[in-house]
């Protein structure tokens, strides 16, 4: 059970309208999953469902406002996948979810707002003496932003590029 967040409840004073009167949310949730190790590589791959009853999610109300409100029945089943590769000082990773977002509210099949169906991750990291260099990039799939599905907000991609130095200052142990 997951009671309303703060925000949920009683808004931000501005883009978020309160809702006081939210029931809980109550999740039921199944999975199952595996994982293998060999050599410098790992991964696994996990399968789950989620049935929430009284789900909060966001949605449109004015132009750029959006207000919390109750579905009576969500399913969201899933697919998720990783990888990881350890070779010498070089790092590589990568991983993939695959979802079925629905709302059953009312008997009607629709896509769950504000969930993408489709997300992933690469991410390539090498260590040297000097700095570790690291490179990720993110991907999400276009999602719903209302309940009729006609708000689109389009797939996207981040990308990050990260330098991370150590730099000693004092490489002596003071003992007071």
């Amino acid at each position: 059970r997951r009671p309303p967040s703060l925000l949920e409840q009683f808004g931000d004073g501005g883009r978020i309208r309160g809702a006081g009167s939210l029931a809980l949310e109550q999740v039921r949730h199944g999975e199952i999953g595996v994982g293998a190790t060999r050599g410098a590589g790992r991964g696994g791959l996990a399968v789950f469902q989620d049935d929430v009853a009284d789900r909060i999610v966001l949605t449109p109300v004015l132009a750029a406002t959006l207000r919390a409100q109750n579905l009576e029945t969500t399913r969201v089943r899933g697919i998720e996948t990783h990888g990881a590769w350890d070779l010498g000082g070089t790092r590589a990773s990568l991983s993939a979810t695959r979802l079925w977002p629905h709302d059953l509210t009312g008997g009607v099949r629709r896509v769950l707002p504000g969930v993408a169906e489709r997300y992933g991750a690469l991410a390539v990291e090498q260590a040297t003496s000097l700095a570790t260099v690291r490179a990720t990039s993110r991907y999400q799939s276009q999602a719903y932003r209302d309940l009729g599905n006609a708000v689109v907000v389009p797939a996207f991609w981040v990308h990050d590029l990260a330098l991370d130095r150590t730099i000693t200052v004092l490489d002596t142990v003071l003992d007071l």
